[in-house]
């Protein structure tokens, strides 16, 4: 019996703080469907209406942006997530300072690179580490983590591959422009070749 209660107390914990948010987030959603339905009736017909959404609509990223940049929201939000499985990881990095300032500096530099054989695709280098030149023997060299081919909407929801540095091109821009290039699937994409750069072995 007490091996019993002590699953059942660790399955409250676990289970209960996600059920209360997805309870949360599923009443809010609802409140601002409410609220949108309102608005859409009385305003969406009109050509300010349009306007009204493009606006609401162009302004969600900053919003977001300027949220995680405040150094109390992500404290907060840390505190809230920290314990809830699967989200405290992704809440651990996205609010992470560290990832947060890089991302704001242009810290994560995007590359291109062949992806088959006949055909190259882009992507974001989030790390750089020295490993064997076959993995498993050989010197020392460079490679890098590669988020990538991007998926869209999102660029982040990439898989990763570890690829030599030499082999990859660097086009001189970050991941927000790899991140627009993605979300506009492709119609965004202006990139320069004088301002590629090539590792050299």
């Amino acid at each position: 019996m007490k091996w019993f209660w002590s699953r059942y107390r660790t399955g409250i914990l676990s289970s209960v703080v996600p059920l209360v948010l997805i309870f949360l987030a599923v009443k809010l959603f609802g409140v601002l469907w409410d609220a949108a339905a309102a608005l859409n009736r009385e305003t969406f017909g009109s050509a300010f209406g349009h306007w009204a959404w493009l606006a609401g609509l162009l302004l969600v990223p900053f919003l977001v942006g300027l949220l995680v940049a405040w150094k109390t929201f992500r404290e907060v939000m840390l505190k809230i997530f920290s314990k809830v499985p699967v989200l405290s990881v992704l809440a651990n990095f996205f609010l992470n300072k560290e990832y947060v300032e890089r991302v704001t500096d242009g810290g994560f530099p995007e590359v291109v690179f062949r992806h088959t054989e006949d055909s190259w695709s882009f992507g974001t280098v989030t790390n750089e580490l020295r490993l064997p030149e076959k993995m498993s023997e050989g010197e020392l060299t460079d490679w890098v983590v590669i988020l990538g081919p991007p998926t869209t909407p999102v660029s982040v929801t990439a898989q990763m591959y570890l690829r030599k540095k030499t082999t990859v091109v660097y086009t001189g821009r970050y991941i927000k422009d790899t991140a627009i290039t993605t979300a506009s699937l492709g119609m965004k994409f202006a990139i320069d070749p004088r301002k590629f750069s090539k590792p050299q072995a």
